[in-house]
């Protein structure tokens, strides 16, 4: 996504491409789209030390 929204209160954000993240003292807020990512796919074999 491309800009953060400024909410008041935050104690940092994160920006990617698919979600938007926002810090707060005791909660965490996540903006997603409607894009993949390479992360959100299911692995049908299973990942080694994980």
């Amino acid at each position: 996504m491309k800009n953060l929204i400024p909410f008041l209160g935050t104690t940092g954000s994160h920006c990617g491409k698919v979600r938007d993240s926002y810090f707060f003292t005791s909660l965490i807020v996540a903006i997603t789209s409607n894009r993949i990512s390479a992360f959100d796919v299911v692995s049908l074999q299973e990942i080694p030390s994980k």
